[in-house]
């Protein structure tokens, strides 16, 4: 009786504290849906770009930070020399255990002929050694110039973390085989987690299977088909809204692009991120209509995909965010905003290093513009 009364109260507790934890970062279906959410984002980025840490996981917890991996695509580690592959577009490092700590390695240059610039390497009597300090600090100036959630960012730990400390991207290199260091993970003594079923999920990723198609043969492995079968117990608009949408297209001097934008496209063809381009479209039907209260809500909406770009960078990163920008720049134009025009335009030209956009022209436009009507107001 005594047993079967401490079972109750167990229970009891463990019901009360899953009914807390439901209140503080959801259900359990909530965050399975966004953890299948983040997994879909990220094969769209076909497995360059990887959601990490609690809120990877599904867990929206008060304060956290996210955490984002990019796989570079400039190297390739290999446990070896003889698994080097010379067909491998990557520059090949190899990993050396013998004189680190456990859990570290040193990465070697496989050819010591090959010339990096920036340069990364560190040199001693070995031979030319990937450097972790110039390495984040090479990509700690990359973020500064492409990645707007990162500008005036700062090294922290293996990570490059924007100024409010709300997000952390680590550079990866990948290395295509578990490294001998892992493998005991696979055999060592368990008692209840992880299972054996999982376990096996986790070493053969390497496995592919083919979706045949009328024109294009498909490879997926062993994550890819367990993410197709758990969109299958998920509802529809829960999984169309975690896919990929292709951007937008307009060629030169295109016809049909709204006349507010000719101007990206009087000298070549422009690409628009789908779900800001959307926003804005929205809100010109609403202003051309003269819908006032419309066009604030669609102003707000594409505010806010604007926000999360730099809040989070998950959705897309530089020149999609700088036209976001220049959006909210245009939709405060035309509502008569100059002064906030004015600071959308200055932050979508500060990060347009490269002059891809219509930022700085935008910019000069409106500053002579105002300037004249000033000159004319004051003479008047």
């Amino acid at each position: 009786m005594l047993k079967m009364a401490a079972m109750t109260i167990r229970k009891s507790e463990s019901l009360k504290f899953y009914k807390y934890l439901c209140q503080k970062i959801e259900s359990e279906k909530v965050v399975r849906t966004r953890r299948l959410a983040f997994t879909i984002r990220d094969i769209g980025h076909r497995s360059t770009l990887i959601a990490s840490g609690s809120k990877g996981e599904g867990l929206y917890l008060n304060g956290s930070d996210f955490d984002i991996k990019l796989v570079d695509p400039n190297f390739k580690v290999y446990q070896s020399e003889k698994e080097v592959q010379n067909q491998c577009f990557a520059i090949p490092l190899i990993m050396n255990t013998e004189e680190t700590q456990p859990c570290f390695t040193q990465l070697w240059l496989f050819n010591d002929n090959i010339e990096l610039n920036p340069n990364v390497l560190e040199k001693n009597y070995r031979g030319c050694m990937l450097s972790s300090k110039l390495y984040k600090l090479c990509y700690k100036n990359f973020a500064d110039a492409k990645i707007p959630s990162l500008f005036l960012g700062k090294i922290h730990g293996p990570c490059i973390s924007n100024i409010h400390d709300t997000l952390d991207v680590a550079w990866c290199l990948k290395c295509d085989k578990w490294i001998f260091q892992a493998k005991p993970w696979i055999s060592r003594p368990r008692t209840t987690w992880p299972s054996p079923k999982i376990i096996s999920k986790v070493k053969y990723t390497d496995e592919n299977i083919y979706l045949g198609s009328l024109k294009h043969k498909h490879t997926f492995n062993h994550i890819h088909k367990l993410v197709l079968s758990l969109m299958k117990k998920e509802k529809l608009h829960t999984v169309i809204k975690s896919f990929t949408i292709n951007p937008i297209y307009f060629k030169v001097k295109s016809s049909i692009i709204p006349q507010e934008l000719q101007l990206d496209v009087a000298n070549t063809g422009k690409f628009f991120h789908s779900l800001p381009f959307a926003h804005f479209l929205s809100f010109l039907c609403y202003y051309h209509q003269h819908d006032i209260s419309s066009c604030r809500q669609s102003l707000q909406r594409l505010k806010y995909f604007e926000g999360t770009l730099g809040d989070c960078g998950t959705k897309c990163f530089y020149p999609k965010s700088v036209d976001s920008l220049i959006f909210c720049g245009i939709a405060h134009q035309l509502m008569g905003e100059a002064c906030v025009a004015k600071q959308a335009f200055q932050a979508a030209a500060r990060f347009d290093t490269f002059h891809m956009t219509s930022a700085r022209s935008r910019l000069f436009s409106l500053v002579r513009r105002f300037h004249t009507c000033y000159f004319v107001c004051n003479f008047v």
